[in-house]
């Protein structure tokens, strides 16, 4: 199943977030919550996003391929999905500044979101069009 990839993918990019969290902790000596740390902050919700978005794209791109989408479209929308966390990743988690109370580079998080919500309502028009034409197959 071509979904496996992009869930191994996925789990190197959760466990490298995971750890620049554990090093946010140690060189802000924060054991619990942001310690009233902006870079902190976007650490854990650069980490927090993924956890939030990537479950439900996971299970909605196993049930597409499950239901035989097309692999060249599973790895396109896995493809999309993946480049979206990592533009994620890096904008909130790295480049993105508070600079004269102005948040600066946000385009990062603009194209990843994006991406996110895209490839997640292709998944789900894809889930009802499968459904629907199994149905009609019984039928």
């Amino acid at each position: 199943m071509t979904t496996g990839l992009y869930a191994a993918l996925l789990i190197m990019l959760f466990i490298v977030l995971s750890f620049r969290v554990i090093q946010g902790r140690q060189k802000y000596k924060v054991a619990l919550g942001d310690g009233d740390q902006q870079p902190m902050r976007q650490l854990m919700r650069s980490h927090a996003n993924f956890s939030e978005y990537t479950p439900l794209f996971l299970i909605s791109l196993g049930l597409v391929d499950y239901n035989g989408l097309p692999p060249y479209a599973v790895h396109g929308l896995g493809s999309a999905f993946l480049v979206g966390r990592l533009l994620h990743a890096y904008g909130v988690g790295v480049k993105e500044r508070i600079v004269d109370g102005q948040l600066k580079h946000i385009k990062y998080r603009q194209y990843a979101m994006l991406l996110t919500f895209v490839t997640l309502a292709i998944n789900s028009v894809i889930l009802v069009v499968q459904y629907g034409l199994s149905i009609w197959a019984v039928h």
